[in-house]
């Protein structure tokens, strides 16, 4: 019975030897490091990055498709993925509209933001329909319209529209029940396309970007209806446009990124790589969110638009009358990956791809 006694006396002190060395060895070491998520994505809640101005905060209470901004008000309203709407603020969102959306595609608010254009349901056949922000109600466009863009108002489409076996290009008048068709090209067919308009009356013509594909982007002049090449082929080219349509930012897979001016005539000089749905601007400041380092085996955009592909983003603020160049926010361990920014007064709002919540940053130029 002694002997046992002894071999426990012995177990135990062992024990407690073992446990005195791990102890001390973990005070040395410090804390074990964060499994890293997959695709890249930084560990543990993104920290709220100091220097812009301020910190970035999580406004919305939902997980967010896309958001758009009314100037005249300073309201954000913001889709979740099942289409309802809600209006972000402090404190609670308030829901506006429960109407669910089948499969969103994507969506474009109109120059004053008082209505929002969304494509739903088969992306190669979508159904489209309008939010009125004014009376809080979506409205479906008539089953003809193929694919349509916001015009010069928010009364006016440019959009394809379906008439027999024809598929015209029309001017489309919202104001009018049921909207009122001006056919401005017959019969024009079109695949794997989007559209903007341009001020002065232009519609932008791109081609859908791939990888393996050189898409190009015309330019057709609404008024003559003289269709030409703005941007030559090239692989995964993709343009995005400021929300007040001053610049178009521009990636390919030969040249990188770069901003244009709206007349396709002046390139504004960039000192970083990055991707048009990172960019946005009010008057003549620029914001971009950047890669901090981009793959060499990134397959893009493809990789991006598929979420293969995430990055930890700077934010710099380019002066488009100097040309002038300047880092804002450092983001190294931040967690941002920032998507589809727009500038409201002196605040930044964004989603963030790691998380599909939307932020606000303050900004001091």
């Amino acid at each position: 019975m002694k002997s046992i006694y002894k071999i426990l006396i012995i177990v135990i002190i062992v024990v407690l030897i073992a446990l005195g060395i791990y102890l001390a060895w973990r005070k040395i070491a410090g804390p074990p490091p964060e499994e890293a998520p997959p695709n890249g994505q930084p560990a543990g809640t993104p920290e709220s990055p100091e220097g812009a101005d301020g910190a970035a905060a999580k406004i919305s209470e939902n997980k967010v498709f896309d958001f758009w901004v009314v100037p005249a008000t300073g309201e954000i309203y913001y889709l979740m993925p099942d289409g309802k709407v809600s209006l972000a603020k402090e404190g609670p969102d308030l829901e506006i509209s429960e109407e669910t959306l089948n499969a969103l595609n994507f969506i474009e608010a109109a120059g004053d933001g008082r209505k929002v254009l969304a494509a739903f349901g088969d992306p190669l056949a979508p159904q489209w329909g309008i939010f009125d922000v004014g009376d809080k109600v979506w409205r479906p466009l008539p089953p003809e319209v193929q694919k349509a863009t916001w015009g010069a108002t928010n009364e006016k489409l440019i959009a394809i529209v379906k008439n027999g076996n024809d598929l015209n290009l029309t001017e489309t008048d919202l104001a009018r029940t049921p909207p009122a068709y001006k056919v401005l090209i017959k019969d024009l067919r079109l695949k794997n396309a989007n559209f903007s308009y341009l001020p002065e009356n232009r519609l932008l013509i791109a081609e859908a970007p791939a990888s393996n594909y050189e898409s190009s982007v015309w330019q057709l002049d609404l008024k003559t209806l003289v269709l030409n090449l703005v941007l030559a082929p090239q692989k995964g080219e993709f343009i995005e446009w400021s929300a007040d349509k001053n610049f178009g930012f521009v990636w390919n897979a030969k040249d990188g990124f770069t901003i244009l001016k709206s007349d396709f005539k002046e390139t504004l000089p960039t000192v970083f790589n990055t991707l048009p749905s990172k960019c946005g601007s009010l008057e003549k400041k620029i914001y971009c969110f950047a890669p901090q380092s981009i793959p060499s085996t990134a397959n893009l955009p493809d990789d991006y638009f598929n979420k293969k592909f995430f990055s930890i983003d700077d934010l710099f603020l380019i002066d488009a009358e100097t040309g002038n160049t300047a880092k804002l926010l450092d983001g190294g361990g931040l967690g941002i990956d920032a998507k589809n920014p727009r500038v409201l007064g002196n605040k930044l709002y964004f989603l963030n791809r790691y998380d599909n919540y939307l932020y606000e940053l303050e900004i001091r130029d």
